[in-house]
Parts: structure tokens; sequence; C-alpha cells
């Protein structure tokens, strides 16, 4: 167990919500979600829609949420400034340190780019209701391409946008490299709360799996209104998940948008395909929560 002691008990109490279906409360005043509520932000499968959601819902404003750019930049000064590889085998660990601290310092309502492990779900999976959305990993991976190539400037985070090389090239040298087997394995990483070297994979699959049976609210993109009756009979609240597309605020991004997925060839989403087959794993656990959890819920009306 973690944080013992006067930290531990200093940690909010919160009455256990039995997740029953109840009457809707009218979103207009200012409410704390009981019991406390993280949400896990797994990158492009519609966090900040759902982010936007629950901050309306509650009507809260100004609470938690890490901003991925700065955590990455204060991890890269702890970590004397690593290279890509190395930084990101010890980054899910400083992450974690973040998650772990608004946890303990009471905070209502939590999200960000955050990893899971078993150690957080041990101490704060009782107390706190943790949330996460998953999305087809082909789809989540191409997406999460075309965001870079339209939006980052962070080299340590490739590919870039503006960075003077071929797309096709670039696009190919990524599926061959670190960062092609990286943004293929986000659920590995995010769930287990670790990045695996390749010979640990198969067991950090399986720990993300264990983990995420334990967050009591699953969901995948593409059965969001099934998220939101499950969140409505925890919270009695309902939730309005707007349409945001964060690539299309981009100036001239439309075409920029169509040229990049030209390169997804029928080969090119087969080699995707091939890469995350270790997240499908995960998303097809996902779906199966989905599944039982909204039975369950019809079952008890």
């Amino acid at each position: 167990m973690i944080l013992q002691g006067r930290v531990g008990r200093q940690t909010r109490k919160v009455k256990q919500d039995s997740g029953a279906a109840g009457p809707l409360l009218e979103n207009s005043a200012c409410l704390s979600p009981q019991p406390p509520l993280v949400f896990l932000h797994i990158p492009k499968c519609g966090g900040t829609s759902i982010e936007t959601a629950l901050r309306r819902c509650f009507r809260l404003a100004g609470n938690p949420h890490v901003n991925p750019v700065a955590s990455r930049y204060a991890a890269q000064i702890a970590m004397e400034r690593p290279t890509n590889e190395a930084f990101f085998a010890r980054y899910p660990l400083f992450q974690q340190f973040l998650l772990l601290f608004l946890l303990a310092d009471g905070k209502d309502l939590i999200s960000g780019h955050l990893p899971i492990s078993h150690s957080i779900l041990d101490e704060f999976g009782r107390s706190h209701c943790f949330a996460v959305v998953l999305r087809d990993p082909v789809e989540r991976w191409l997406s999460h391409y075309i965001f870079n190539k339209l939006q980052n400037t962070d080299p340590q985070v490739p590919p870039c946008a503006n960075s003077g090389v071929d797309e096709a090239e670039e696009l190919k040298a990524t599926l061959a490299s670190w960062r092609g087997w990286h943004l293929a394995h986000i659920y590995t990483i995010m769930l287990s709360g670790s990045c695996p070297d390749v010979s640990a994979v198969d067991a950090a699959v399986i720990q993300a799996m264990a983990n995420l049976e334990r967050i009591r609210l699953v969901g995948v993109i593409e059965r969001l209104p099934e998220f939101g009756r499950a969140f409505a009979a925890r919270y009695h609240r309902k939730l309005v998940i707007p349409r945001m597309n964060a690539a299309r605020t981009v100036a001239g991004a439309e075409k920029h948008l169509q040229r990049l997925r030209r390169l997804f060839t029928p080969t090119v989403r087969a080699t995707i395909r091939h890469l995350c087959c270790d997240d499908y794993r995960i998303y097809e656990r996902a779906q199966q929560l989905v599944d039982a959890r909204s039975r369950d819920l019809k079952a008890r009306g």
C-alpha cells in the first residue's frame, strides 16, 4: 500500500456509490462529484470533449487538469533531459507521482494524460471513481499521428509539424522506429503504469487488463451513449458530450488532413494494425466490459 499514515488518514472519506439508477439532477448547481472522479484521458480518444462535459456537468472550473506539455517539460528537467527512449521509459512513473499528489490532496475532479497502476487503485480505487474511454487502436494511432503533424513542435514526441521532411518517408520511418511502437502501445502503457521492454509487453498487457476491470466507468468512443448512461446511473446527472476536434482548429487543416490521409494506404494500415496487436487485446476487453455492464444496468432498470 502507498501513502500510509497521516496522508492516508487525511484523504477524504467518501460515501460509496452503489451506481444504482436514480432521477437525474439538473446540471445547474455547482456540486462536487461524489465519489471524487478521476478521468484518465488517453490521447485521441475523445478526452477533450469528455473533460469539457464533466466540468459543465458539475459546473466546476479550475479543478486539476494535468497539462501534458507542462508535465512533459517538468519531467525532462527532472530527468536531466535524457534521450527520447529513456525518457518515455521513466515518464509514466513521473506522471503517476502527479496523480498521487492530486489524489492525496483531496481534489474532487482530476483529469489528464495520467497512467494508472495497481498500487494507485489499491489505495484510491474504493474511495474514488476512475473513468476511461478507449478507441479502436488503429484509428487512435492515426489520429495521434495527424494531430502531431498539424500541431506538435516538440521533437521529443515526433512527428512534428513543418518538419521539412518528405511526409511519406517520415511516416515510413516512424512506423519502423521506437515512436511507432510507442504510439501503438498507449493503452498498455497508460493502463499498466509502465513502458515495458519488448520482452515484458505480455505481462504489462495482462496488468493493464486487470487494472481496466477495476475502473468503475469504462467506455469506448464508438459507443459513447452507453458511457453516458453508466455515468448518469452513478452520479444522477446527465453528461452532454460536445463534439470537439482539436486538429480542425488549425488554419488550413482540412487540406493538410486530406494530404495526410492519402498516406494511410491499406498496406500502411495493416502495418499499424500489426503494431497495435497488444493494445487490441485491451480494447477488446474494454468492449466486453461495456457489454457486461450495459446488460447489468438494463437488468437493474
